[in-house]
């Protein structure tokens, strides 16, 4: 996970199989840089829709201000508690985006060789 800044759910996520998929599209250094802060703003609001869509009112509120404090081990044992699968859910949800992307990618490598 060298590319991705540390967030709570990074043990689970990993964006560097895309970024390699990147190279490929032959893109100088401030482009991929660019795409690579795409992909992981991406993956990040795909994990945080899929935890808040599985949480109450109340629990959301608690879940953001644990977030805000980067309480993660606080902010993990809630989401045990209140979510059944949560980890699996967060990982099934940013696997499904990844294979999007990696597909936008290989798609995009083809249109250009032509």
């Amino acid at each position: 996970n060298r590319y991705m800044k540390h967030h709570f759910y990074s043990h689970l996520v990993e964006i560097d199989t895309i970024v390699t998929e990147m190279d490929v599209l032959d893109l100088n250094a401030e482009e991929k840089n660019e795409l690579v802060r795409i992909v992981e703003t991406t993956v990040h609001h795909v994990v945080l829709n899929t935890v808040l869509k599985e949480l109450t009112e109340e629990d959301k509120k608690q879940f953001l201000a644990h977030l805000a404090e980067n309480k993660h081990s606080e902010l993990w044992k809630m989401l045990t508690e209140k979510v059944p699968d949560i980890h699996e859910k967060i990982k099934q949800s940013v696997h499904s985006v990844k294979k999007e992307m990696t597909d936008d990618i290989q798609e995009t490598h083809k249109t250009r060789k032509k």
